[in-house]
């Protein structure tokens, strides 16, 4: 069911007037996210064959999808298959809600309460009855969150290390996203990631360059570990010409052993000459 009404179309003018039937968004009868159908009430003579028989359409199929709960001053945009789109904020805890927030943000002041956050989320886990559900950063099938002072539950596959608060702590503005696999492109120009503090690849895997089979890129520890095997065996590992081992004791090269294994070590390796 929607609602009709009639009034001016694109040629009407001062002294035109013409009128063309317009329709606004479907009537939520059934108080369904999915599907709102009244079978038969457009048919004055309907039988059972008739309703037993009926359809919502030539694709479209029933599905359970539960709507998602409202907060004081949100706006959402709910799709018809459990995705959605919420304008929100931070609230207070504890009120007459069915289904507390996965979010959470410091309310100690009134300037606090209220912060804005969006939240994309696509693929929810649906419940029966029409029971509400809030979105879920580690169980929705995918979600884009942009926070301001929010605080988010996102449990990560890695640890952080670079990162001085975890994302559960961090109550400055992110941009978080979640998938099963996630995929950057730059149709024309550069990819660029800009941080004032550091970049992080959290991955037991990295892989750089344009083959179709590449090359795994070495870790920082595999290279420290490769860099102190390979001034080892130069210090204790030369032999003479009668297989006794010969000891470099060169100051200058000891030197460059211990200013490479330092910057190895701090992960702060300049582009300066040694």
């Amino acid at each position: 069911m929607v609602l009709i009404f009639r009034t001016f179309n694109q040629v009407s003018n001062s002294s035109l007037r013409r009128e063309t039937w317009y329709y606004l968004s479907t009537v939520d009868v059934q108080s369904s996210v999915n599907s709102n159908p009244i079978p038969g009430i457009s048919d004055k003579f309907v039988t059972q064959t008739k309703l037993d028989e009926y359809k919502p359409g030539k694709t479209f199929e029933f599905k359970t999808v539960s709507p998602i709960q409202p907060y004081e001053g949100d706006i959402i945009v709910e799709g018809r298959f459990g995705n959605s789109l919420r304008f929100g904020s931070t609230i207070k805890s504890g009120g007459n809600y069915y289904k507390q927030p996965t979010w959470s943000g410091d309310i100690s002041s009134d300037t606090l309460i209220s912060n804005p956050i969006i939240i994309l989320s696509n693929g929810q886990n649906n419940q029966t009855q029409k029971k509400f559900v809030v979105e879920d950063i580690n169980l929705d099938n995918a979600s884009l969150y942009l926070t301001s002072t929010q605080n988010i539950n996102l449990t990560l596959n890695n640890s952080l290390k670079t990162v001085r608060d975890s994302v559960t702590q961090f109550s400055k503005s992110q941009l978080i996203g979640t998938a099963d696999r996630i995929i950057l492109k730059a149709k024309t120009d550069t990819v660029a990631l800009d941080s004032s503090q550091s970049i992080e690849l959290n991955s037991p895997l990295l892989s750089i360059g344009i083959k179709q089979n590449k090359e795994p890129g070495l870790h920082t520890e595999a290279v420290e570990d490769l860099f102190e095997l390979i001034f080892d065996v130069l210090i204790f590992g030369l032999q003479d010409s009668n297989q006794a081992p010969v000891t470099i004791s060169n100051p200058e090269f000891i030197r460059l052993k211990n200013q490479i294994m330092t910057r190895l070590k701090n992960k702060s390796i300049k582009q300066d000459k040694f």
